[in-house]
Parts: structure tokens; sequence; C-alpha cells
């Protein structure tokens, strides 16, 4: 806006917005070298570039703290046009401005001859081949150490010659596909070895990004790539970390960018390049801690330096978010329309439908509008403040004609979108008028309002749109949900070198194939079957308890006693699943009440640290029984890293289905419109993917063995003995405790 306002001042000698191109040669490497000046000028005495500049901090200090790079900008310019049209000599003019004053103006003039000019691009373009020539140097060592890597274990496991061939197939047609493929087979080792491998091929990718959305699995992620670093992989490595997680105990450290509040992002570009270069001297793998330790020694902020270093990684660990979630990706990923030469890798494949939904969706919610207008009651923010009071009286204002506490819209009403847009507006005034603090609050609203605008605001088929009424009768939310995020799922991945999905859980296929926007073709999916014998473990299904809602009461003693058979017949540890807190704290109660074994609990709000230590107490070869009782779907439900051996047994209570909801509804009527099945899609599909990752926490190697208990009348429908065959095609069914017990003893003793 200031650029085109000053731009606009000027004559016909002016020529704005010029573009330049010069190639420059190095060696047997040819530089294409473009740039686009703010304006060239055509005077009596010659040509001169001009660079514009604006801020709303004293334009003096501004120049002072930003003028040899500002002004190495405009010598760049000047030595291209001087190179390309053959002159000798050129003036660069540095136009500073300041904004909401655009009166207000420092300029400055300097002349310089092509030599001096020459003499500087050279410098320059020395400093940029130092380190595209530090990157190619490393990628020249990185392909050599690649191409002589082997298969870091002495052998294979039955199947994963297959899993990676499919893997290697996909990387080579530059295609997607799907995996299928149970604990325990080593999923991460297969398709890392084989994504490194892809970086050798003549059209192979830039980088491999790998997808996670838990902490562990990228902790086994990281695992196996040091393992092929100490087997002689030649690779870097980087582990990324959300900005809440970075916990950097030191005073003056925020969480937002902007150096008039945090030290550490004050000079952050004249640190980084330094940084960088002594930090990949001493090692090539970098996670969260490495990052904390960097930040510390050079003052330099952690977040954004971890996003710089994974530009010049091989490998980049980190959640769905960075690659599909609007707001917050990457945004050559999420932003731009072409293809990027990166190869994918998504772990836990059946989570990100569910997450991707979340990512295009949003909420304006009355609590937070309160407690932001509260934070910034300061004069500064009077204008927004303003807005945020209109915004509180239209909620307040809106009648339930709907059912329930919900009424459904067509669309985003007019006056809320509006109003959306100018507290944007307003706010990004009030912050280039004046150096400012805003409160965090502040920050994140008008960064949750910019992304429900970016979503479609009416009109989509596979959106729904809402409010949610309080008990005083007005509304004290309105809510964007995505329905099926399969179309922006394909967008992303369709643009990558190659997409691989895999998880242990993947059926039905076209269930999960779709909602990942993809087709099942038989060339781009595999399932493998378990490495490990069939006999190591001991499936039984008591299909003749029932366990719905309104039944557990009634069927509670019955429940315990048939965990009690699985728990009694050997000495060990043991996971007792449940569908909700509730459930899991009667049954707890009860079970404690009526034996001696040694019970843990799951608690509703436990960090990292407890969840740790609940994990840790089942260690392999107990002395006693010991029973953690679990939430379905939760923390312990999957992905966790136990001890091998540290489970004898695990029992589900349920068929996991999601609780029937507003929400879930709206998916069923979604998928009931597209004509298949909308309660398998909403309830029984993510259902059963619950019980299958949950007994998947048992068995870990080939030498683990130990059984596993489903507890549920439904188990005995056709649909649910059609998913039980796929997945456990050695269930038994059982019809009392003294069955399930004789059954276990025989178990035990044969193993």
């Amino acid at each position: 806006m200031v650029h085109r306002h000053v731009q606009s001042e000027q004559d016909s000698t002016y020529y704005p917005e010029y573009p330049l191109e010069t190639f420059f040669t190095s060696g047997s490497l040819t530089l294409d070298i473009q740039g686009r000046a703010d304006g060239l000028i055509k005077g009596p005495d010659g040509f001169t570039v001009d660079e514009i500049k604006s801020t709303v901090a004293p334009l003096s200090a501004f120049k002072e703290a930003n003028f040899p790079w500002h002004q190495g900008q405009a010598k760049m310019y000047a030595w291209m046009f001087c190179r390309e049209n053959k002159i000798g000599e050129m003036t660069v003019r540095m136009t500073y401005v300041r904004q909401h004053h655009e009166e207000e103006r420092l300029i400055q003039e300097d002349h310089f001859s092509f030599d001096d000019l020459d003499a500087f691009a050279h410098q320059t373009i020395a400093q940029y081949l130092k380190i595209l020539f530090f990157k190619l140097d490393h990628i020249g060592n990185r392909n050599k150490s690649l191409s002589a890597m082997e298969f870091p274990f002495p052998e294979f496991r039955p199947g994963q010659k297959d899993l990676m061939a499919f893997c290697d197939k996909i990387a080579m047609e530059g295609s997607t596909g799907y995996i299928e493929a149970p604990t325990g087979i080593g999923k991460t080792v297969c398709v890392l070895y084989s994504a490194l491998k892809s970086l050798l091929g003549e059209d192979g990718p830039e980088k491999i990004y790998y997808l996670t959305s838990k902490t562990s699995i990228k902790r086994q992620a990281l695992l196996t790539a040091r393992i092929m670093a100490e087997k002689g992989a030649d690779i870097r490595v980087v582990v990324l970390t959300s900005k809440d997680n970075f916990a950097l105990d030191v005073p003056g450290y925020t969480r937002q960018c902007n150096p008039d509040e945090c030290p550490y992002d004050v000079g952050y570009y004249d640190k980084v390049k330094k940084v960088i270069q002594e930090a990949l001297a001493t090692k090539s793998i970098f996670d969260e801690k490495d990052f904390v330790y960097l930040a510390k020694k050079y003052t330099i902020c952690p977040f954004q330096l971890q996003l710089d270093m994974a530009g010049l990684a091989d490998i980049v660990i980190c959640d769905y978010n960075y690659v599909y979630d609007p707001v917050v990706g990457i945004p050559a990923l999420t932003k731009d329309v072409g293809k990027v030469d990166y190869g994918l890798l998504v772990d836990e494949a059946h989570n990100l439908p569910e997450r991707a939904r979340d990512m295009y969706s949003a909420e304006i919610s009355l609590g937070e509008i309160d407690r932001v207008s509260a934070a910034i009651q300061g004069k500064e923010f009077s204008h927004v403040n303003a807005i945020l009071e209109r915004l509180k009286d239209f909620f307040r204002g809106q009648k339930n004609t709907g059912v329930g506490n919900v009424q459904v819209l067509s669309e985003i009403p007019s006056e809320i979108i509006g109003l959306l847009k100018l507290f944007g507006s307003t706010g990004n005034d009030l912050e280039k008028s004046r150096p400012l603090k805003a409160p965090d609050e502040y920050v994140t609203l008008k960064s949750e309002f910019k992304a429900l605008l970016s979503l479609p605001l009416s009109g989509a088929d596979n959106y729904i749109y809402y409010y949610v009424f309080g008990q005083k009768g007005f509304a004290v939310s309105l809510e964007i949900r995505c329905l099926d995020a399969s179309a922006q799922i394909k967008s992303i991945t369709s643009r990558l070198s190659y997409g691989l999905f895999f998880s242990a859980t993947l059926s039905p296929k076209d269930y999960y194939i779709k909602l990942l926007g993809g087709t099942v073709s038989p060339d781009g999916v595999i399932s493998l079957p378990s490495p490990f014998e069939s006999g190591n473990r001991l499936v039984l299904v008591d299909d003749k308890i029932s366990t719905t809602y309104s039944s557990r009461e009634a069927t509670l003693k019955s429940v315990c006693n048939s965990l009690y058979a699985l728990a009694s017949a050997r000495t060990g540890n043991y996971f007792f699943f449940f569908p909700s807190f509730d459930y899991m704290e009667k049954a707890y109660a009860m079970f404690a009440s009526l034996t001696d074994i040694d019970c843990l609990k799951q608690e509703k709000h436990m960090d990292p640290l407890s969840r740790d230590a609940f994990i840790e107490s089942f260690g392999p070869n107990p002395e006693r029984t010991r029973i953690g009782f679990a939430v379905l779907g939760g923390v312990f439900g999957e992905g966790i890293e136990l001890l091998n051996h540290a489970l004898s047994g695990v029992a589900i209570v349920s068929v996991g289905l999601p609780g029937i909801g507003f929400e879930n509804e709206l998916l069923r009527s979604y998928y009931d419109k597209k004509g298949v099945s909308g309660f398998d899609f909403a309830y029984t599909y993510p259902g059963f993917n619950r019980v299958v990752q949950a007994a998947g926490r048992l068995i870990r190697d080939q030498n683990d063995h130990g059984t596993v208990l489903l507890v549920d009348r439904r188990f005995g429908y056709p649909k649910y003995q059609e998913l039980l065959k796929d997945s456990f095609p050695q269930a038994q069914y059982v019809s009392s405790p003294s069955q399930i017990r004789r059954l276990c003893d025989g178990f035990w003793k044969a193993s």
C-alpha cells in the first residue's frame, strides 16, 4: 500500500515494479538471478534504482538498523541493470517512509560505478554459492553413503522385503500408496530405508517428510534415523516441535515472534547463518532438546531456527499439520499450487482424516471474545475492542429457531463476515501505526478469525454451519465444521513427489482410502499379514454380555468376572480398555473390590510425565499381576511404546463406538447422502479401529505371547463378524468366564 502510494506520485520518468534478470556463470554452474525493483528512474544524467522501505518506527532508527542489507538489495538491482544494458555507473536511492504518515520520509542517494557494483555482486554471490556448495557437498556425501547403505538389521522379518519393494515402486512411479501392516512388522525402518534410497533417483525428491501425530512415534522414527546414521548414512534429520511446546525457562522469552517483545527474535537473520553452520559442523540430527540448547547458547528463536534447518534436512519428522494445515502449515505445501519435490510418509494414517477435518474447521466463541476484550482494555485498543463489542451484541441478539441447543445455518451471516474482516483490517492498521505489545489472547483471536475467513463460507456440501446456544438463550459460538477433508488431503498429496500412507489398521480399505483422498486399486494398496506365529496370540470374543449404555450397570459384574478369568490365568501385566472414563471408573472400583490384584487407572488429565510413569510401571516379568484400566481411543490405546514382553493380555470392553452426538450425526447424514452407510462411516469403522489399535499393544516382537479378550454382544453381529475375520482370523467365541479361563490355561501351557 505504501509502495503504491509513493509510486503513484511519480512522473513518466519513473518505471514502477521494474523487472530485472541476468545470468551469472561460476565454473560449471549458471545462476538465473531475477528481481523486481520498486522503481527505475530515467533522468537526464543517467539511471537511478529506487528501493522503498516502510515502517512504523522512527525512520532514522529504522534506517540505521537495516541500511546495509536494504541498500544491498538495491545495489544488486543496479548491478543487474548495468550488466544487461552495458552501463558504466548508476545511482541507488533508498526511500524510507513512515506508515500512516506517508509525508514523513528519509531519502538517501549514493552513486556507484559498475566496477563497484560488480565487486559487491561478486562478493554477495560468493556468499550465496558458499551456502549452495555447502548444501551440494552434503548431497554428494549423502548420496555416496546411501548408495553403500545396507538394511540396518542383520535379518529381515517376514513381509519386510515385500513392503520395501512396494515403497520403491510407489516412489519410482511418483504415485500414492496405502499400506496396512500389523504392529511388529517393522514398518518404520522399511519405509524410511526405502525413502532414503529414493533420494538417489535422478527424479527423486529433495527431502522426506515423515508425519505422525504421536510423540512416541516421532521418537521411534528419530531412533530409526539414528540407527541408519550409525550404520553409515550421512543424513541430516530435523524433528519439528510446536511453538507452544518449546519450554525455554529463560528471562524475556515469549512465543510472540516480535523483536520488540522477545530478545530471542532480535537480529535473527543476522545470526541464523552462523548458528546453522556451527550446528551442522558438530552434528546432523536435531530434536527439541538440541534447538533449546542452540536457542540458549546463541539467544535465537528455537521455533524459527528449526524451520530454517528443516530446509537443509534430508528427513523432517513432524506433526500432520506442518503439511496439511492451511493456517500453520509450511507455505510451499499449503499455499502454493505447483509441484513440490518432497517425498511423504504418513504414519498412523488412520488418524489423519479426523485431524484434517479439524484443520479445515473453525469456531468463534463468545467466551473467547469476552476474554480478549478484557485483555485489551488499553486506550490504544479502543477501536478493535469496539468491534468485539459489536460481535458480542450480534451473538446475544440471536434467537434459537433450531432443535435443542443447535441451529444449523445455510451460510455464515454477512454481518459476521464484515465484522471479522473489519477486526482484521483495524488490527493491522493499529499494529502498523505504532510499536505495539499485544496480548497473546488478541494475537490468537486475530489468527482464528483469519482462519475462519479462509474457509468456504457458503455453498460447500462438505461443510456445515451452525450456532450453539447457551443456557441464557443466546448464541455462545458459531462453528464451521468440515465433514470431509478428502479433497483437501488429495490436493496437497498430489503435489508431492510421492506419498505413502501406512498404519496397522486401514480396513475397510474403501473407507480409509476414500477418506484419505485416494482410490482403491490393486497397484496402490498392500496388506501384509502378521510376521509372528498365529499361535503367539489367543483372541477370545465374549459376545454374551451387553455393554450398551443402558445395560452397563446390570452387566458390570459379569464384565468383571470375564476380565478376572483372563487375568487370573497367568501372572503378568494386563490392560483393560473401556469406552468412557465413567464406565472405566465403575469397573475399576468393582474389580478392585472383588480381587487383590494390583490395579492402576488412567486419569482424565495426565501430563507427559504422568503418562510415562504409568507406562513404565508395566515392566516385563512382574512378580505380581498388575492391571492398567484405560479409556479406549485415549492416550494408552495406540502409539505407546511398551517394553517387549511387557503385557500378557489386553481386554477391550465394547465395540468402541464414538459417542452419539451432534457432529457425529452430521457425519452420518453426510455419508448417507453420498450413498454409503453413514452409520458405518461415523460410528462402526472408527470404533472398530480403536479396538484393533488397543489389541495391537500386546504383541511387539516374535517372542511375545499374550491373550486378547473382546467383550460385547455386538461382536456377534454379522457386520462385526466380518470385521473380526479380517483383523483377528483366529478369534474364538466364548460364552462364560470358566471357558475363558480354560482356554487361557491351555494357551499358556502350550506357550
